[in-house]
């Protein structure tokens, strides 16, 4: 079984992708593409890079070998390179079940089909206006437990952006 759970960046790929996270049958990679990925074996607060730090530790050298970030203006493209699709199988072939969440895919819809062809792709949409004042909106402000003057200062953050 592959899931492929893509998206714009904040239209719940990781929420969707933290359910799967749960069956312990699927091996589960949080955006695997990201050249951020570079600073590993650091992980972060929310752990989401646990999968990739595994693989990373059974043998890095391979692991620096495969790895092929996708950087912001290549997620235009409709296609993998021929590294990015061998990434691609150097982390889904050894395992029977994955799950990968990935906003960099967004538009590889075909990319990926060809790659792996028997994939499950969750694709999710969010309505255009939600989705860019979504990121016009703080993201450390705190949320709902932040105080009234960060909330104020939020809005207005927005209001000036």
């Amino acid at each position: 079984m592959r899931i492929f759970i893509l998206g714009l960046r904040r239209s719940g790929t990781t929420i969707c992708w933290e359910t799967f996270r749960q069956d312990r049958c699927l091996r589960c990679f949080n955006e695997p593409w990201n050249p951020v990925l570079r600073e590993l074996p650091v992980e972060i607060p929310n752990a989401s890079r646990r999968g990739v730090i595994e693989i990373f530790r059974e043998d890095p050298e391979a692991f620096w070998r495969h790895f092929a970030p996708i950087g912001r203006i290549e997620e235009l493209q409709a296609d993998f390179c021929e590294r990015q699709a061998r990434y691609l199988r150097y982390l889904i072939d050894r395992f029977e079940a994955t799950c990968i969440d990935e906003t960099r895919c967004h538009f590889r819809l075909a990319a990926l089909r060809e790659v792996v062809p028997d994939a499950t792709v969750v694709h999710l949409y969010r309505a255009p206006a939600a989705f860019a004042t979504s990121h016009l909106l703080p993201t450390a402000s705190g949320g709902f437990r932040a105080s009234r003057i960060a909330r104020a200062r939020g809005r207005i953050g927005f209001f000036t952006r």
